[in-house]
Order: C-alpha cells, then structure tokens, then sequence
C-alpha cells in the first residue's frame, strides 16, 4: 500500500508538472481559504469529534473563457483539526470519569482540481463545481480513559487515496481578485473510509 501511495504521489508530482507546462502561457492563480470542516465518517469521528477548522493554499492556471463559462485547473494543500468531544465519549463509557486526548485528530490533503463555471459572465457572482483526485493523510492521537472501565484507544496513522467534489461562488472583486465561498464532500479511500465536509471561504487572487 505504502508502494503504491508513493507511486500515485509520483505520477501525481508528473502530472502538475506536465499541465503546468502546457499551461504556462495562461493567467496564474494563487488561492488562500479557511472555515470550518464537519467530521462523518467513520461513525465514531462524527460521534466524538467536535466539528473542527480548515485552510488551504492554491496554485494553478486558469483557462480561456468558453461559451459555457470559465474554468481552471490547479493543485491544492488542505490542513483541517479537530479537537475531541470528550463530553459525549464520557457518556458513551460506562464508569468514566475523564477522558484525555494526546492530541487532536488532523488530516491533511494534496489533491489537483478543476473547477468550472456555470456563466461567462465575469463582473457578476459566478457559481462553480469543483473536482479533484490526490493524497490524504490521517493522524489522531491516543484517547486515555480513566474511571471504573480505565483504558486506552490507540492512535490513528492512516495515508489512502483522496477525491472531492463541491460547489461554490466566485464574487469578483477586481480584475484579478475574487471573494470566494465554498462546500465539498472530501472522502479518503482507507480502512475506515475517511469522509468529512469542508466549508470555506477566501480570496482568489490571478496575474
């Protein structure tokens, strides 16, 4: 598994490269967001999690303007966090009394997106689907429970394959800078599948 996630980073490293040489004659685009990210799968991160934070750097390349709208193709870097909701794992316990985490769950995500418009017309708010394939990486600490049923649950170290999908506004500011608002449905192809829903919001900036 570690072979072939090393191999797909690779191939994934290749292709930025190989598009952003053909696209080096368009317009730059450099992205900068936050929100808030919503944990759900598996079952016991939406139970014991709280909903946690989200940000994320973008760099890509957008394309001429079509008859359908615009579009653009880039590659992305997102940290999200969240802390532990030791009130509901207390009462899932019978006995407990406290309950401490050497650390929050974090997951961070390398993915190349495209993103296209639904209008051409650039001065007004403009909706947008996003799509995306790459790399996640999962990392949560050991959960120490004291009380009469004292235990620990053992940390999470987990890599897998990525993809998203979304929507959002675009809301131009300028001729190169742009407010955006945005939600995605993000899920990692491991053993638990990973799936969480990101919310963020940022400034787009084209050169």
């Amino acid at each position: 598994m570690k072979y072939a996630l090393w191999i797909s980073c690779c191939c994934l490293v290749i292709v930025v490269t190989s598009i952003s040489q053909t696209l080096q004659d368009n317009t730059t685009e450099v992205s900068l967001g936050a929100g808030i990210s919503i944990p759900y799968l598996p079952n016991d991160s939406k139970e014991y999690w709280k909903n946690g934070w989200n940000a994320g750097l973008g760099y890509g390349y957008s394309l001429p303007q079509g008859k359908l709208g615009t579009s653009a193709v880039f590659f992305s870097i997102d940290y999200h966090r969240f802390a532990l909701n030791k009130a509901k794992l207390l009462n899932a316990i019978p006995g407990a009394t406290d309950a401490v985490a050497s650390g929050p769950t974090s997951i961070l995500t390398i993915m190349m997106n495209f993103r296209g418009t639904f209008l051409s017309i650039s001065r007004t708010i403009q909706p947008y689907f996003i799509v995306g394939l790459g790399y996640m990486h999962v990392s949560q600490g050991d959960i120490t429970v004291a009380g009469v049923s004292s235990s620990t649950i053992g940390g999470v170290t987990k890599n897998g394959f990525a993809w998203t999908a979304g929507v959002g506004f675009n809301i131009p500011i300028n001729e190169t800078v742009a407010f955006f608002v945005q939600g995605r449905s993000l899920l990692g192809v491991m053993d638990p599948t990973r799936q969480l829903f990101p919310m963020s919001a940022g400034i787009r900036y084209q050169y």
